[in-house]
Parts: structure tokens; C-alpha cells; sequence
């Protein structure tokens, strides 16, 4: 009896271990088709490392949260299917330059 109950534990683990890495190869390719979509550089430098989504306008977390639930891969679904939106309210910058644009716009007051 142990042993099977060994075996199915094994079989189990292997279940999950190939969803997870189903699941971490669909998110993967839902964000670089985003990332895709927006030009993949830094909207000021031109830089292709460490690029974060940006809302050009601002309020971009109280949007995530109240639309998309604080769910990063629904809001990249949704904006994969409505690109021309994606487009007017997105942009792609790099770490430092969206810090940057963070302090500028004292966008850390509205979180």
C-alpha cells in the first residue's frame, strides 16, 4: 500500500511540475506579444533590457486594480486583443526612465 501511494505522490508532483511550466510558457509568450506590440524598446532611449509598462497619462496601478483585478496577464490579454488602445494609453520604458517619469509626475502620490 505504501508504495503505491508512493508512486501516485510521484506521479503528482511530476502533474504539477508540468503545469507550472505550462503555465510559466504561456506567460511568457502572452508578454513579449505585448512587449511585441508596443515596440519592445524604450519609448525615450531605445533601450530593449529591463522595460516595464507604462501608462502614459498615469493612475496606471488604480486602473490594473479596479479593471483587471491587479492581474498583470488579464490586463496584457485585454490590451492583445484592443492593440489601438494599448497604443494611445501604453508605452514601454525602461527601469531608470520610468522612475524618472515616477518622480516627475509625483505619480507615487496617487497610488
Amino acid at each position: 500500500m505504501r508504495l503505491i501511494a508512493q508512486r501516485y505522490k510521484e506521479r503528482l508532483y511530476l502533474r504539477m511540475y508540468d503545469m507550472n511550466a505550462y503555465e510559466r510558457e504561456r506567460k511568457q509568450k502572452i508578454t513579449l506579444a505585448f512587449r511585441t506590440l508596443l515596440g519592445d524598446k524604450c519609448a525615450v532611449c531605445g533601450a530593449t533590457e529591463q522595460l516595464e509598462c507604462d501608462h502614459i497619462n498615469g493612475g496606471g496601478k488604480k486602473e490594473r486594480r479596479e479593471v483587471f483585478g491587479n492581474d498583470r496577464m488579464k490586463m496584457f490579454r485585454y490590451y492583445l486583443q484592443h492593440p489601438d488602445e494599448a497604443k494611445e494609453k501604453l508605452q514601454l520604458l525602461c527601469k531608470e526612465h520610468n522612475h524618472e517619469k515616477l518622480m516627475d509626475n509625483k505619480e507615487w502620490l496617487r497610488r
